[in-house]
């Protein structure tokens, strides 16, 4: 097996789904645990960690049509935000150089 942690994942992801979608935990602490996830995956992207980045990226993005429907009180496009943070914050850790840019229109 590639990942031995994959079966660990399966097992969260369906104890999540369960969890989510009986309304277990009430919307407010689910929405402040789906914060604390996505400030979790900016560290994590601070530190240039992007394996586990992508690990945990899939409950981000499954957790926002939760979010979008009973946490009301979220910045609509809270995950879209973060996607441009991460992707500001990788872009300026790495070194951009025209030849190894693919994209001119990034080049200043």
């Amino acid at each position: 097996m590639q990942n031995p942690g994959i079966i660990r994942n399966y097992i969260i992801a369906v104890l999540l789904g369960v969890v989510v979608g009986f309304k277990i935990i009430p919307p407010i602490a689910f929405a402040s645990i789906y914060i604390a996830i996505m400030i979790y995956y900016i560290i994590l992207i601070l530190q240039k960690n992007i394996y586990k980045s992508f690990t945990i990226l899939p409950y981000i993005i499954f957790g926002e049509i939760f979010v979008r429907g009973h946490a009301r009180f979220l910045p609509y496009l809270s995950v879209q935000y973060m996607y441009i943070i991460a992707f500001t914050i990788l872009l300026f850790q790495s070194k951009l150089t025209k030849s190894t840019l693919h994209l001119k229109s990034v080049s200043f």
